[in-house]
């Protein structure tokens, strides 16, 4: 079983920001204790516990805070402005690979129509579209 100081040792590895000289001197042990301590398999082992959290946490994180950045790139689906409407659409299927097949010929088709009524149409289209894919269930990530 760790010591406590092993343990304050391992949070202070985890935390980064310090510099093994650093971690000897808080935890009161030389250098080289803190690299037999890292040789320790149960040392290394709880290390890896415990930085095997860090990355679920920081994971959880991400997620939340992705799930944030979709809410308010979604918010832009109601702009009043189309262009800003366009392009939230054009965001949102770019990350899930729908909107590059047509890319081109949506600007060809704006440089040809009103640009208003161009991107009213094209909106339109890709609503259609984001529809059908999310009532045929697949993921979007």
């Amino acid at each position: 079983m760790l010591t406590e100081i092993q343990m304050k040792a391992i949070e202070l590895m985890v935390e980064g920001g310090y510099s093994i000289t650093q971690i000897a001197e808080i935890c009161k042990v030389s250098r080289q204790t803190i690299y037999n301590w890292k040789k320790d398999a149960e040392f290394k082992q709880e290390l890896d516990k415990a930085i095997a959290e860090v990355k679920r946490e920081s994971e959880l994180r991400l997620i939340g805070l992705a799930r944030k950045a979709v809410d308010e790139l979604g918010k832009l689906l109601n702009a009043e402005s189309e262009s800003v409407r366009l392009q939230a659409v054009k965001e949102i299927l770019d990350r899930v690979k729908i909107g590059e097949v047509n890319k081109d010929n949506s600007q060809a088709e704006i440089s040809k129509e009103g640009s208003e009524e161009a991107a009213e149409r094209i909106l339109k289209d890709i609503e259609r579209t984001i529809f059908e894919v999310v009532k045929g269930g697949e993921a979007v990530h």
